[in-house]
């Protein structure tokens, strides 16, 4: 099979790849708290409805991606991957202190089970399988 198909098929059927699905909750520093979850639920609300201010749109990205990952849920991950880009060039998805603003709300909270290395596997075996992507690319 094709290098780059493969990647995306891994890509589609594990967005993590190759952190197992069962691990996704531990990828972040922060998780989701049963108040995040009922203002995760307003946002969506307040999105279909119209505009939103940048930092609700913030807050509406962190969440649902906190959410996506709490829930291990491969298609909520990738709604979360197409709101992101509906919302580029439109908001500044790093905008500094949106995620501590969502802590002190009580919306977040430090993910004790949080463990670096699985996100790093992750960037490790996309920035390998890119790169050999692309230089098969040059060789044609």
């Amino acid at each position: 099979m094709d290098i780059a198909v493969d990647y995306m098929k891994k890509i589609w059927e594990n967005p993590f790849f190759p952190v197992p699905v069962d691990e996704y909750a531990k990828l972040y520093d922060f998780s989701i708290t049963r108040n995040g979850a009922v203002y995760l639920d307003r946002l969506r609300e307040e999105f279909l409805s119209g505009e939103m201010p940048e930092d609700k749109c913030l807050h509406l990205v962190l969440l649902s991606l906190a959410d996506a990952v709490s829930k291990k849920s491969i298609e909520e991950y990738h709604s979360w991957q197409e709101m992101l880009h509906a919302f580029e060039g439109k908001v500044d998805l790093d905008k500094p202190g949106i995620k501590e603003v969502l802590l002190q709300m009580g919306c977040i909270e430090e993910n004790k089970d949080y463990n670096p290395k699985l996100y790093k596997s992750h960037l490790l075996w996309k920035n390998k399988t890119v790169d050999e992507i692309e230089s098969l690319e040059k060789q044609h």
